[in-house]
């Protein structure tokens, strides 16, 4: 596997993440997103977007292009540095050999600075960086 560019886009409290890599070979990628603890934590996710609601913090990821699902991963006790008991949410996929470009979008809020989160869609981020090519193949 060859990476061509890893870019991170700030966006407030939330970031882009991309990957554009050459591979060869058939990879099952994934990408995570902040760790919360499990006490007292509420899910929200569907196949392409996962929400972790803690009283530590709220935890976001969206799939932008390139993963196939979106999961909540429950390690084990202790494999965290900060928490006990975490959980954080995901991405994962398989790509095929060739040029891919994985786009992903991660939201932390510490709770003590939680507020509204202004959740991204697909459309809106082609009018905030247009200059990516987001939605082209690639």
């Amino acid at each position: 596997m060859e990476y061509k560019k890893i870019e991170i886009i700030p966006l407030g409290e939330s970031h882009l993440r991309i990957h554009d890599l050459k591979t060869e070979k058939v990879l099952f990628i994934a990408e995570g997103g902040f760790s919360t603890k499990i006490e007292r934590s509420s899910v929200i996710s569907d196949k392409m977007f996962g929400q972790i609601n803690s009283t530590s913090g709220t935890s976001i990821i969206r799939v932008i292009k390139g993963y196939d699902e979106e999961q909540i991963i429950r390690p084990e006790v202790n494999t965290n540095l900060l928490y006990s008991r975490s959980i954080f949410p995901s991405l994962q996929g398989k790509i095929h050999s060739g040029a891919h470009r994985l786009i992903s979008m991660l939201s932390g809020v510490i709770a003590q600075n939680k507020k509204k989160l202004i959740l991204f869609l697909p459309k809106c981020l082609k009018k905030t960086v247009p200059h990516l090519n987001l939605f082209e193949p690639h």
